[in-house]
């Protein structure tokens, strides 16, 4: 036997760990604030790179410079969250503590299965449960919470809790022969639907719940109106997922409307089970920690305007202890975690025994979920392998930041784009698809020569032949602006870079109209970047106009 060739690429000493981490860091060419990591990404260089990396060598290669270009040439053209250029979306930059310590979670590679096996990491993810149980205001004794594989994830317990809830036999015997619908909200996340059809419910089983064209909430009246058909028809409801701050507006519903008309529907059809309302919160969670601020005094020294919009939203969302169930989403906004750590929240502990192993005696669980461990949450996760990453990171996240931190990354934000919002609005050729944003995302839609604002009811509000002929238009002239934009300018990568919706919003018509998103993320984007992207994006428009022409 050769002597160990491994020996190198197993390091057990942290020192040299973090020296090797640090060396292959610092060859990679990483720069600071541009809005992409080392270059634009090009899918001209897909195949090439496949390609070049493609057969598995024979020997090991102790090469840190290698490893440094195999790394560089794989994150090269991926965003870059921590930028104030980039404001493409709604991913996170992380926080370097939480990077760290999810960094040590990895390299020990905690399985979160249970606590023989994870060691005190567990109550790592129990601790960030009590967390937001304080922020929610809900009584840490009955609340529970898992992390999970995203805010899809997130959705899909709530179905299944739903569905066993309603349907105890469907865990059994499965869906066959049961007639189902799940409401969902018009806003929702393409997940909703994924969700549904994994769970074999089918998409077609979806029912969506319509907005108000303008606000975005979900209208009540609407979701009484088709709950009540569906159950006349036969259906059986076992989950209603409502917006808990939507990707593209931050809307959140009226929680406690919800909830009333669910316990009225309840006992006025006699219904043997309570349909599982979750709330969708992946986003709209991070104003809860404005649940204890003191609006009066004002302490952070917040504008008006942006006092206000997080006040509303604070507000709305602090009814989420109403719920049963809502998801967080950490590697996303303020979250400033590592992709991903996302955290299932039942407001009652009791929920998770609707999808314990233990209720189906045809359901193994782990052979090691019991031997010698005190806790095992792998009798009701989807998930056998969890890493103890995500919760370790949220926690650190959490305690390092403090609720100020938060406060202070989530209000930077919400001021810049308030500022951002009056510029465009006061151009009569851009348009603010929501009126009065609330969060940090702006969805700015530009309108050709001889056109103007104006236009913007019209399309919304009116379903005429004509006005649909020119939304078609319009969502042209966006898609193409973009394009010239992106080609002449964003392709440089060293200027700010924003992202386009196709399908945004749906009108009454039933067109969807596009737009341009600006969605900063970085705790250092503020008003000093605002008024550079309104004027950049003026200036390429005018350039744009005289070739549109």
């Amino acid at each position: 036997m050769k002597k160990n060739i491994l020996k190198n690429y197993f390091l057990t000493n942290p020192k040299q760990v973090g020296d090797l981490f640090s060396k292959i860091y610092n060859l990679i060419k990483v720069q600071d604030n541009t809005p992409r990591c080392v270059k634009k990404y090009s899918k001209n260089d897909y195949s090439d790179i496949v390609a070049n990396y493609n057969i598995i060598p024979e020997d090991p290669c102790d090469d840190i410079n290698r490893a440094a270009k195999i790394i560089e040439t794989f994150i090269s053209g991926s965003v870059n969250w921590k930028s104030t250029n980039l404001l493409y979306n709604v991913g996170a930059p992380v926080n370097t503590y939480a990077l760290i310590a999810n960094a040590i979670a990895l390299d020990a590679n905690v399985y979160n299965i249970n606590d023989g096996l994870s060691g005190n990491m567990l109550a790592a993810e129990r601790a960030v449960v009590e967390m937001m149980a304080d922020l929610a205001g809900i009584d840490k004794d009955k609340i529970a919470g898992l992390f999970t594989f995203g805010g899809t994830a997130t959705n899909l317990y709530a179905m299944k809790i739903g569905l066993s809830k309603a349907i105890p036999e469907t865990r059994t015997f499965g869906l066959y022969g049961h007639k189902i619908k799940i409401f969902i909200t018009e806003d929702a996340h393409f997940s909703h639907i994924r969700s549904a059809d994994w769970l074999g419910v089918g998409s077609n089983n979806v029912e969506i719940i319509s907005p108000d064209l303008h606000t975005r909430a979900s209208l009540i009246e609407d979701a009484e109106r088709k709950i009540k058909k569906a159950i006349n028809d036969g259906y059986v409801i076992p989950t209603i997922i409502i917006n808990g701050g939507t990707t593209y507006s931050h809307t959140i519903d009226t929680i406690k409307k919800f909830v009333e008309l669910r316990d009225k529907i309840v006992i006025d059809y006699k219904l043997s089970y309570k349909p599982h309302i979750h709330v969708d919160a992946v986003i709209g969670w991070a104003w809860l920690v404005f649940s204890n601020y003191n609006f009066k005094e004002n302490p952070l020294l917040l504008d008006a305007d942006t006092l206000n919009s997080i006040q509303s939203q604070s507000e709305r969302i602090s009814e989420i202890k109403l719920a049963d169930s809502w998801g967080v989403d950490f590697h996303k906004g303020v979250g400033a975690c590592p992709i991903n750590s996302s955290l299932f929240i039942v407001n009652k502990s009791e929920d998770l025994n609707y999808i314990s192993r233990k209720l189906d005696p045809n359901i193994k669980t782990h052979q090691l979920a019991t031997d010698f461990s005190h806790f095992s949450p792998v009798d009701y996760t989807l998930e056998t392998s969890r890493s103890g990453g995500s919760c370790l990171s949220a926690l650190m996240m959490l305690q390092t930041e403090g609720l100020n931190g938060i406060r202070y990354h989530l209000s930077q934000l919400v001021c810049a784009v308030n500022k951002l919002a009056i510029l465009f609005k006061e151009n009569n050729s851009t348009a603010l698809i929501h009126e009065k944003t609330f969060g940090y995302v702006l969805m700015v839609r530009l309108y050709p020569p001889k056109l103007d604002s104006s236009f913007l009811n019209k399309e919304i509000e009116n379903a005429t032949d004509e006005v649909m002929q020119m939304i078609e238009k319009v969502n042209a002239y966006n898609k193409n602006f973009f394009s010239f934009d992106l080609k002449e300018r964003m392709s440089r990568n060293d200027d700010f870079e924003y992202s386009f919706s196709g399908e945004f919003l749906q009108t009454k018509s039933g067109k969807n109209l596009s737009a341009l998103k600006f969605y900063p993320t970085s705790p250092n984007f503020s008003e000093s970047d605002v008024k550079h992207i309104y004027e950049t994006i003026i200036k390429q428009k005018a350039i744009f106009d005289d070739q549109y022409e």
